[in-house]
């Protein structure tokens, strides 16, 4: 059972979040100053959007998103902005802009690697995305190009666009932007596709039908079911005991059987 919360600040280090519904922000370090945040876990939750400030001096070293839904709180809210970072990586998770011209991403530094970013084919993935590694994404009714001058280094690897106006990845040097690999204006069929859309629903299945383009991708699938934690919407990354099955009697002296069956990543 998720646990829902309108805001969290982590102001220390050595966190881990797991299963809630946090309706806006999950604050990493605006409270303080001059100081690192380490050892972040935020996992198999439903947030508006992860953030940490720009002006405070505060660096953010090895934390850890995954098989998150990430909903782009607010009207003009990044879904992720993370600034000064080490070690940070946003994994299988499902990422939207929010509505009006927030974008989906400002980061600098991060691996982001095996998520859909999705929108309604009107909207972009960038905001200031500096040096980051793309790897093995899906950019679903989301615009890949980048702002000149602004989106720098970054490399996209094995990524894959569609449902957008602008699919083309900025991959060709410009802007020191670099990555090889990469399907543009693809469809990825998905098993039951969602619609190009804004808004999450528990019943879309991102999992890659047979004859998906997306499977095994140099060794892996692209989107959220690739990986070592493939995303699942019951957030289960730690097993689930679902059933356990005992004998309603047994001989004295003898084994007691018992089958447990148990659900997780």
């Amino acid at each position: 059972v998720s646990s829902y919360l309108k805001e969290i600040f982590i102001d220390a280090s050595n966190v881990r979040l797991s299963g809630l519904i946090v309706d806006q922000d999950v604050n990493v370090g605006l409270n303080l100053s001059s100081t690192t945040v380490s050892n972040i876990t935020i996992e198999n939750s439903r947030i508006g959007r992860v953030e940490m400030g720009s002006s405070n001096n505060v660096t953010v070293s090895n934390m850890l998103v995954r098989n998150n839904v990430i909903e782009g709180y607010g009207t003009v809210a990044t879904s992720i902005l993370l600034y000064t970072i080490s070690n940070v990586t946003i994994t299988n998770n499902i990422i939207f802009t929010s509505c009006c011209t927030a974008p989906s991403l400002r980061v600098t530094g991060a691996t982001i690697t095996y998520n859909v970013f999705m929108s309604d084919g009107n909207r972009g993935v960038d905001a200031n995305l500096v040096a980051n590694n793309f790897d093995h994404n899906i950019f679903y009714g989301v615009n890949v190009n980048l702002q000149s001058g602004v989106s720098i280094n970054n490399v996209w690897t094995d990524n894959l666009s569609f449902g957008g106006t602008q699919l083309t990845f900025v991959d060709d040097g410009t802007d020191g932007n670099t990555g090889s690999g990469n399907m543009e204006n693809v469809d990825p069929l998905f098993s039951d596709p969602p619609p190009i859309s804004r808004d999450w629903n528990n019943s879309y299945d991102f999992t890659l039908s047979a004859s998906s383009p997306a499977l095994n991708i140099n060794g892996e699938d692209i989107g959220p079911s690739g990986g070592l934690t493939p995303f699942d919407p019951e957030g289960n990354l730690l097993p689930l005991i679902q059933t356990v099955t005992i004998p309603s009697t047994i001989a004295v002296g003898s084994d007691l059987p018992v089958t447990i069956k148990a659900k997780g990543n």
